[in-house]
């Protein structure tokens, strides 16, 4: 299956469109049974993971509709934006409070490294500190980051 059209719902249901067909019709729907499901990025054709605004993520197999592996961001509250890299092999969690880096290796995440961008801070004026970013294209790995005091970084990863 060709995916090049995800649509993520607020009830969490996953649904993907094949744009080589009818685009009115999904390929697959997956429902999560998991509320606020907000982001996702493919590793491969097949391998999703999606981020949940409690912090789990859920790797997801588009060919078995089995969950690869479910896990918890012991850094995040929410899971607001997935990037991956695949040059470094590199998966980027952004949401709130701060950002994390994993490796994805044979099935296996590890936790490389969190960050946040400013000092945490104490009040803002909508009561929320969130971080998102993007992998840069360039030959040497890396990831630029804002967040929502107003900062930018751009974080070297070799």
């Amino acid at each position: 299956m060709h995916i090049s059209q995800v649509a993520l719902q607020i009830q969490a249901r996953c649904t993907f469109f094949d744009i080589r067909t009818d685009k009115k019709r999904p390929a697959l729907i997956y429902h999560t049974s998991k509320k606020n499901l907000y982001s996702h990025d493919y590793r491969d054709q097949h391998t999703l993971l999606l981020g949940f605004g409690d912090g789990q993520v859920q790797v997801f197999d588009s060919r078995t509709r089995k969950n690869l592996i479910v896990f918890q961001d012991p850094y995040l509250k929410a899971v607001g934006d997935i990037r991956f890299n695949r040059l470094s092999k590199h998966f980027a969690f952004f949401g709130i409070p701060e950002f994390t880096l994993w490796q994805y290796n044979d099935n296996e995440m590890r936790l490389w490294t969190h960050h946040y961008l400013s000092a945490r801070p104490n009040a803002m004026f909508d009561g929320v500190y969130k971080t998102n970013g993007e992998f840069l294209p360039s030959a040497a790995p890396a990831i630029a980051v804002t967040d929502s005091c107003g900062m930018f970084a751009v974080y070297s990863l070799s």
